[in-house]
């Protein structure tokens, strides 16, 4: 009787549990739905570019860039770039200009040059006031000279030569091939002008470089193989000096799988952009953009290719007021303020060459596939309905809802690149309305 007692007791303590806990179930569901319900925030629809994005380790690399300047790129070419320098032939070929009759110069003599630099590496800045370095009188052939001296040889029948052009490139020639030898000719074959000397200064050569750089506004360079003295004869395509300045990459690898809609996009000749944090400096960040993809290595099956991307800094304005303002836009408009805290640049606590060194180690975010000008919401405003199409509540004049279809053209997780739907209108700085996160509790129903 007694153990019948007891346990009848202890099934109405374990019912009054169960209906204890059932009515703190429904009591947490009702107060975290109804906190939920009442957690509304608000989103602005922006205007930018997104991108989604690849992730890599790499290091930070100073390349160095030289160039070989001939003679000829800085006399008779308007040569306006050093990549024009390297694009082009400057060989010169006496017998063919001969041939042609050439009126224009054919050699220089040096009149003067800096002697400090004469086998030397000389440091610059493109900012710097011009310093001369080598001033070059230009040396025409004689024509007249020429065809006086052909008649006189024709009258003492000591040349078979039926032309003056003709007779000019026997005499060249008379030694062998001699296609660049100057001296075979007599002395009065040449006439000096010194009214059209040409006086080369670090000021070209700086331009030079800035128009090969329109993405930085100062940049140092050096000038060495400069051997010539006072007196030299050069020819066209002589070099003068070499030219050399570098700049700061980011290397990093990514597989083939990942690589391949880079390629892709710097086969159009688009700019690829990559976030690039150095870890040594706690993480901050500046960006780079990609201009190179090197041979791949195969791992295993994989290939993995080196991307080099050179490093941006920030333009420092100083505005009226005394405060400054940096940027990026005057390297491309595409990094305008919001692309670049897309990218995950600060743009309060931008990065200067000064503090970035060869070798640091670095983590890199790629651009792998880029939306530009289009609009811009956080995912977490996106609804969907029971056709599993996605909409945003837009919110009209009167604080009312109204619900907007749109498409989804890249979505990055956090926020997604849109397009109105066919008969809907979204449009930049109109406000969304969503449910915030609200509790833990709450998150879990």
């Amino acid at each position: 009787m007694r153990k019948r007692k007891l346990l009848r007791i202890r099934i109405l303590c374990g019912v009054l549990a169960v209906l204890l806990l059932t009515l703190a179930v429904i009591a947490i569901v009702y107060f975290s739905n109804k906190n939920s319900k009442g957690t509304l925030a608000e989103a602005t629809v922006v205007r930018a570019s997104l991108s989604s994005n690849l992730s890599s380790t790499g290091l930070v690399s100073n390349l160095a860039f030289d160039t070989k300047v001939p003679l000829a790129a800085l006399t008779i070419k308007d040569t306006e770039t050093l990549a024009e320098i390297i694009e082009n032939d400057y060989t010169v070929n006496l017998v063919t200009l001969l041939s042609a009759g050439s009126q224009g110069p054919l050699l220089y003599r040096v009149s003067w040059i800096e002697e400090e630099m004469i086998g030397k590496k000389t440091e610059f800045l493109t900012d710097e006031e011009n310093r001369d370095i080598i001033t070059l009188v230009p040396i025409y052939f004689d024509w007249e000279k020429a065809t006086e001296r052909y008649a006189l040889e024709v009258s003492l029948g000591t040349t078979e030569a039926e032309s003056v052009k003709e007779y000019v490139l026997s005499l060249l020639l008379r030694e062998g091939v001699s296609d660049v030898d100057p001296t075979v000719f007599p002395d009065d074959f040449w006439r000096e002008d010194a009214s059209a000397a040409v006086t080369v200064g670090s000021k070209r050569i700086g331009d030079m470089i800035l128009k090969e750089l329109e993405h930085v506004e100062s940049i140092e360079f050096t000038i060495r193989d400069l051997v010539w003295n006072v007196g030299d004869v050069l020819i066209l395509d002589n070099n003068l000096f070499t030219v050399s300045y570098s700049e700061l990459f980011v290397s990093f690898s990514l597989s083939e799988y990942d690589v391949a809609g880079i390629h892709a996009r710097l086969q159009r000749d688009e700019h690829v952009f990559a976030s690039v944090s150095i870890n040594a400096l706690s993480g901050r960040m500046l960006i780079a953009d990609i201009v190179k993809i090197e041979t791949g290595k195969n791992v295993s099956g994989v290939s993995y290719f080196t991307l080099l991307g050179r490093l941006v800094f920030p333009e420092i304005v100083t505005n009226a007021d005394g405060t400054k303002t940096d940027h990026y836009t005057y390297y491309n408009s595409f990094l305008s303020d919001n692309t670049v805290t897309y990218l995950g640049v600060d743009l309060s606590d931008n990065l200067t060459t000064d503090e970035v060194l060869e070798g640091y180690s670095v983590t890199v975010s790629a651009q792998k596939t880029v939306v530009e000008n289009t609009l811009i919401v956080p995912t977490k405003c996106i609804y969907y309905d029971d056709a599993k199409k996605p909409y945003v509540a837009v919110l009209d004049a009167d604080k009312k809802e109204k619900r907007v279809y749109i498409k989804i053209t890249l979505s990055t997780g956090t926020d997604a690149a849109v397009v109105a739907a066919d008969g809907y209108t979204l449009n930049e700085g109109d406000v969304l309305r969503y449910v915030a996160d609200s509790t833990l509790i709450g998150s879990l129903f």
